[in-house]
């Protein structure tokens, strides 16, 4: 959450036309003579909580807070791409806030963003108020949402058959970000652009004498080589955390650990039909309501919320997916759903659950609180499903339903999707994973998602004409297992290369040090030899472009910590 206060202000600087301006003046004006009984001449406070885009990275959603409440009516939106000096419009001109404010100030708006991806971008927001003021809140990061559609989901390897994203220039080590848990393949190739000093002859070199590490959070991960060492395969697990939607595996040029092996035993096909139980979380964090989430323990982030008495907001469709499961002879599965939301008033709450448009349960409870509501259902499809919630509640109560995530229990086959499958062993000792295209497939052990464990003894069937069935035996109930193809493994969807910034070294110090926007570095730099003149090592910092990027940038600052009207651009520490 980003919770940066800002005090609005006429800024000459801010990305506005003359037309444009001319048509917010008269914009502003008219507001303002319409609320001329109520408007007073105080200047709005602005707090932007979160600008964060959704899955598809094709919509981005911004939640702010204004005191006094309803002041802002319009907004523009420009980003500026990653090694780019210039920003482009997300926006054509101001756009109005379509939503009036609640009493609490506290509001979103949401956006179209173009095909292109924009991790990695800054974005500046300009809101207008009534009186004629704009804000800018410039070098905002947005906070783009992992591109599955659930924080962890027993489909893994949503990227099958995409190339890696290879960003920024190559580097001393290798940065992957991670949204879905999975097995990944990093080619000799792909790790070669990414480092600065090594050919693809020399990876190949370096994955032959496993002089390649792999690591998460500080552990050791264990990875796989090529055949004919021209890639390495890895088992990565998204992350589990409200903060941000991805996990960071790093590779270096250091001795690594390759994956210990463990024979259980010569297995045989298992039973047909067979399956095991699984849940599947499917949360969607798109907008965020800090106020109504007092706890700091709290994840201020929802999805959707519902109110019963705004017709256009009293149901919500979400849409899930089932992988493999076990069917009747009408097609449907049974299952369990558990709907996790939150109420924020006293009021007594009703709400209506609908699986494929057909009528599940209802269920009532009575003032604010976090809820998980249980419902059992017997009409999940294979593939696409749509939950369906409605707010029932009568209009009187004013009642603001914040829907976070829901889980999906069922009993799924062992089947590959996309040439892998997460499982587990439930009460089988036996087990058979069926279709996969080709005979390359291995079975790793997830007791230690660290330090993945291959089992020799799995062993592969043909079962058809590129149709492939593995075979393993279990030694626990309940083990964890990912069962993938080995050619199959997509690479990680964002691959960058990284220069190790040398913080620990005895010549990288200094007892003054500068820091400077680039508009200031020759001023900067006087300051510099006045402190060296006087016997002092002196240096100066200069690449912050996304901290400091002009003057109005420091300004604001300085103004949102207590200094107002203060323009002081270089800081010396």
């Amino acid at each position: 959450m980003i919770e940066r206060t800002v005090q609005a202000y006429k800024s000459e600087s801010a990305p506005i036309t003359p037309s444009t301006k001319a048509a917010l003046s008269l914009l502003a004006l008219l507001v303002g003579i319409m609320a001329a009984p109520l408007a007073t001449a105080s200047i709005p406070t602005l707090r932007v909580y979160d600008l964060r885009v959704d899955a598809a990275h094709t919509m981005a959603h911004l939640t702010f807070q204004c005191t006094p409440a309803s002041d802002i009516i319009a907004v523009n939106v420009r980003f500026q791409p990653p090694s780019s000096e210039s920003w482009q419009d997300l926006l054509s001109g101001f756009h109005p806030v379509n939503e009036t404010l609640p009493e609490t100030g506290c509001g979103f708006i949401s956006f179209a963003l173009p095909d292109n991806r924009l991790e990695g971008s800054l974005f500046e927001l300009t809101l207008l108020d009534r009186f004629g003021n704009h804000t800018i809140f410039t070098d905002l990061p947005a906070i783009f949402a992992a591109p599955a559609s659930s924080s962890t989901r027993a489909n893994i390897n949503e990227t099958k058959g995409t190339i890696p994203r290879i960003a920024g220039q190559p580097g001393d080590r290798i940065k992957t970000h991670i949204f879905n848990s999975g097995f990944y393949r990093l080619s000799a190739e792909t790790i070669a652009s990414s480092l600065s000093a090594y050919s693809e002859e020399d990876v190949h070199a370096l994955i032959e004498t496993t002089n390649l590490s792999v690591s998460c959070q500080g552990n050791n991960v264990a990875w796989l080589p090529d055949a004919d060492k021209a890639a390495l395969h890895f088992y990565a697990e998204a992350t589990n955390s409200r903060f941000t939607a991805e996990n960071i595996y790093w590779i270096d040029v250091a001795p690594g650990t390759i994956m210990s092996v463990v024979s259980n035993g010569a297995p045989s096909p298992a039973p047909e039909n067979q399956t095991f139980w699984t849940t599947e979380h499917w949360e969607e964090n798109l907008r965020a309501s800090p106020l109504y989430y007092p706890n700091v323990e709290d994840d201020p982030y929802y999805w959707v919320y519902l109110r019963s008495w705004v017709s256009s907001q009293k149901e919500a469709n979400l849409d899930f997916t089932t992988f493999t499961p076990l069917t009747n002879d009408s097609g449907y599965a049974s299952g369990l759903i558990d709907l996790h939301m939150r109420e924020v008033t006293v009021f007594t709450n009703n709400i209506s659950l609908y699986i494929n448009d057909t009528f599940v349960a209802s269920n009532m409870w009575h003032g604010i609180a976090s809820t998980t509501l249980t419902f059992s259902v017997t009409n999940l499809l294979s593939g696409s499903n749509v939950l369906k919630i409605v707010a029932t509640s009568k209009p009187a109560n004013y009642e603001r339903l914040f829907i976070e995530s829901f889980d999906v229990s069922y009993q799924r086959r062992y089947q590959a999707h996309d040439e892998a499958l997460l499982c587990h062993a439930d009460t089988n000792t036996m087990i058979t994973v069926e279709g996969f295209a080709s005979n390359d497939v291995v079975v790793l052990d997830l007791s230690n998602p660290f330090t993945p464990v291959l089992d020799v003894s799995a062993t592969t069937t043909n079962t058809g004409s590129e149709s492939y069935d593995i075979h393993f035996l279990s030694t626990e109930v309940q083990k964890p297992y990912c069962v993938a193809s080995l050619s199959a493994a997509p690479p990680p969807p964002d691959i960058h290369g990284r220069t190790t910034a040398p913080l620990t070294t005895s010549t990288n110090r200094a007892d003054h040090l500068t820091i400077a926007p680039a508009e200031y570095l020759s001023t900067a730099t006087e300051l510099v030899n006045y402190r060296n003149a006087q016997g002092l090592v002196s240096c100066i910092v200069n690449k912050v472009a996304k901290v400091i990027t002009r003057p109005a940038s420091a300004s604001r600052a300085l103004s949102s910590r207590g200094f107002p009207g203060h323009r002081l651009s270089i800081c010396s520490v």
